[in-house]
């Protein structure tokens, strides 16, 4: 099994179950502990990287984009947390949801498209 395909898998796995676990802390808040969500979006992140990283040469916009929501998913998710909103929470919200499904479909592209080894 090639790093490309652990990469792909990992952001798949982690990616569907984090989606899952923030669904869970957003309408059954106290169900869900938030850092099992924060933990798989890490997981998805690193692999995110790793194969923006592999393929950053034949697949160099897609590369960059993955990079750029690696270093924004976060952000967004944070933000949800720490700073009061009000009602314009729903957009950071579907912002994070939004930039999250974008990463896992450029993950599939680089895994397509860029990914070697």
């Amino acid at each position: 099994m090639s790093v490309v395909s652990v990469a792909k898998n990992v952001v798949r796995g982690s990616g569907v179950l984090a989606l899952c676990l923030g669904a869970l802390f957003v309408f059954a808040p106290g169900l869900v502990p938030i850092h099992a969500h924060m933990t798989l979006g890490v997981l998805l992140i690193l692999a995110l990287w790793v194969l923006a990283f592999l393929g950053r040469t034949g697949a160099p916009r897609a590369a960059v984009l993955a990079a750029i929501a690696g270093l924004l998913l976060p952000v967004l998710g944070i933000l949800q947390l720490q700073v009061d909103l009000g009602g314009g929470l729903w957009l950071v919200q579907t912002a994070h949801v939004v930039v999250a499904l974008g990463a896992m479909g450029l993950a599939e592209v680089l895994a397509k498209r860029g990914g070697r080894a």
